[in-house]
């Protein structure tokens, strides 16, 4: 399966500026050298996951595994925000939460047509979103 390295790349670069982070900053959070965020932001291919990319994901508040799936190209990164009590909550992009949705109502809405497959998504989606979970 091919992986798409750049598309990593940028999700990650993307992740530490939103956070304000320099890549120090993020290699100091993650306990890794600098020089494995240059790497992972430089997006070169490599015949192996590095064993920092999880450390990365842990520092950017992303879901365990979710380098892996970007790698992939399933998804984006899936940020986790606390919720108290020690446990935590998943946010995806709405965009990808209202794609979901409408590959699930294709896959089961024989009479529907397209027009109403996505104002449902888009009212499932805004629902979702009004509830906090995207």
């Amino acid at each position: 399966m091919e992986r798409d390295w750049v598309a990593l790349a940028k999700a990650i670069r993307r992740a530490r500026e939103a956070a304000g982070m320099t890549q120090a900053d993020l290699a100091e959070k993650a306990g890794i050298a600098v020089g494995s965020v240059q790497n992972l932001e430089a997006g070169r291919a490599r015949n192996r996951i590095p064993q920092s990319l999880a450390k990365v994901e842990s520092a950017l508040g992303w879901a365990v595994g979710s380098g892996v799936t970007i790698l992939q190209g399933l998804a984006g990164p899936v940020t986790m925000e606390p919720i108290g009590g020690g446990r935590a909550i998943a946010r995806i992009p709405a965009d990808e939460a209202e794609g979901a949705v409408k590959d699930a109502l294709l896959a089961v809405a024989d009479n529907l047509t397209a027009r109403e497959i996505r104002e449902l998504a888009k009212a499932i989606t805004d629902e979702l979103k009004g509830r906090g979970l995207l």
